[in-house]
């Protein structure tokens, strides 16, 4: 497909491996404007997940095919984050949701606090 585009919109700079580099544009990726405007304070996103503010919390969003083996990876690994006094808020998307859920039951691992949450079209939300 890109060998017949006339132009290649990407997210980041290196795609000249897969791509003829005149026809690269690097965009970034787009971002809804109630996002870049949103004006939440640290403190008010930290009330509203629930997180202890003294520990540095890990943000895991995935989508489409990257999110299987991200959710794999952090499935497999869990236990770093309470080894290295680490918070988690983990968006699994809706077909891993069940099986995140379980595995964090299943751990039970003392200290770590893991959030998992979906998307609902506007923000993430504790599940």
């Amino acid at each position: 497909m890109g060998k017949k585009a006339t132009k290649i919109f990407v997210a980041t700079s290196g795609m000249e491996k897969f791509f003829q580099k005149e026809k690269i544009q690097i965009t970034g990726n787009p971002v809804r404007e109630s996002i870049t405007t949103n004006i939440i304070t640290q403190k008010e996103a930290i009330n509203f997940f629930g997180l202890d503010e003294n520990k540095k919390t890990v943000l895991s969003v995935g989508g489409s095919l990257g999110a299987q083996s991200i959710n794999e990876a952090i499935s497999k690994h869990i236990h770093l984050f309470a080894e290295n006094d680490l918070q988690l808020i983990w968006q699994t998307g809706k077909p891993y949701a069940k099986a995140a859920k379980d595995i964090v039951a299943e751990k039970k691992i003392s200290g770590l606090m893991i959030l998992l949450c979906k998307w609902n079209m506007r923000m993430l939300q504790p599940i």
